[in-house]
Parts: C-alpha cells; sequence; structure tokens
C-alpha cells in the first residue's frame, strides 16, 4: 500500500531519490537513491523489493530501457 516516486526533474536538474509515501500515516520518507542519473518523465514500479524504472527521458533523449535496482545491494 506505499507509493514510491523515483528520480525526476527539478528547477536544479535530475533527481536521483527514492520518495515513499505512506497513506496510512499520511507521510513521505526518503528511501535512498537510484544509481543511475539524468532519467525522468519515466515510470516505475517496485516489485519484490527492487524498483524498475521503465523509459521516460535519459538526459534530454527518449529511452525505451528498463532498469533494476535493488536498494539493499545497492546494484
Amino acid at each position: 500500500g506505499k507509493i514510491y516516486v523515483t528520480g525526476g526533474l527539478n528547477a536544479t536538474g535530475t533527481l536521483v531519490s527514492v520518495e515513499v509515501y505512506n497513506p496510512v500515516t499520511n507521510s513521505w520518507t526518503t528511501n535512498g537513491n537510484i544509481p543511475f542519473s539524468g532519467i525522468y518523465g519515466h515510470t516505475s514500479e517496485a516489485i519484490n523489493g527492487q524498483y524498475y524504472l521503465i523509459g521516460g527521458l535519459v538526459n534530454g533523449s527518449k529511452s525505451s530501457e528498463v532498469k533494476a535496482y535493488d536498494p539493499l545491494l545497492d546494484f
């Protein structure tokens, strides 16, 4: 029941943070960083403890890649 937000873009550039929203406590926490820079406009999914980032833009170019990150292994 949690919502994960990975990477993104703000006024200073691209983000690598993983933010987690818990609707039960109505709170956000930071859950580390993804090891991929320059990714935004993508979709992501958390499955079995891994984050999958799909498509979007990488450094301004369209991407059809799927990237996986395991936060426990930091890989």
